[in-house]
């Protein structure tokens, strides 16, 4: 009854009411769960795969995150200078539009304001004699002068001259003294 038998999946002991009792190694239910001792994979070896993994996956997920808020950074930074240049832009073209706007406005209150109190001029000059000949008469004074321009008649040259373009009436009264073989009268408004 002692005898025993070697097999190729281990072990055979009789024991002593004739019935055989198998041991394997590798793989056969044993004192770990499924496990026999001494095997190389086990569920400790497999958890500790499987947390180095996680570790490895999570270093790998730190390192995108801190590359992604770098880049985030970096992004938010363009768009800080991005905004202030624009700001910095929109603050000239403001100035611009503004200056363009009081010069435009400054332009139609004059325009209005020739509309409300267009211009005049108005002067009469006085010559008692002269016998000029071919020449501008001057005034020898004047007796009236009223504008709301810088236009001026100079009596020492017999010349108007007003600073605002447009039409002028110019009118001229005289008495001339004709005696025989005297040479007619022209007088000429240039």
């Amino acid at each position: 009854m002692g005898s025993q038998e070697h097999g190729q999946h281990g072990d055979t002991n009789q024991d002593s009411h004739g019935g055989a009792h198998h041991d394997h190694q590798g793989g056969g239910q044993g004192q770990h769960g499924g496990y026999a001792q001494g095997d190389e994979g086990g569920p400790c070896l497999d958890a500790r795969r499987a947390f180095l993994q996680l570790k490895t996956e999570n270093l790998q997920l730190k390192e995108e995150l801190a590359n992604t808020k770098e880049d985030m950074g970096r992004d938010l930074a363009n768009t800080k200078e991005d905004l202030a240049n624009a700001m910095e832009n929109l603050g000239r073209s403001l100035a611009i539009t503004k200056e363009d706007l009081l010069t435009k406005d400054q332009e139609l209150e004059k325009d209005v304001s020739f509309l409300k109190d267009p211009p005049f001029f108005h002067a009469c000059g006085y010559q008692h004699d002269t016998t000029i000949t071919g020449q501008t008469i001057p005034y020898s004074s004047l007796l009236y002068s009223s504008t709301n321009t810088e236009g001026v008649l100079d009596v020492s040259t017999g010349r108007m001259t007003c600073d605002h373009p447009g039409s002028y009436t110019a009118t001229w009264s005289l008495y001339a003294i004709d005696d025989a073989g005297d040479n007619a009268v022209q007088i000429y408004l240039r």
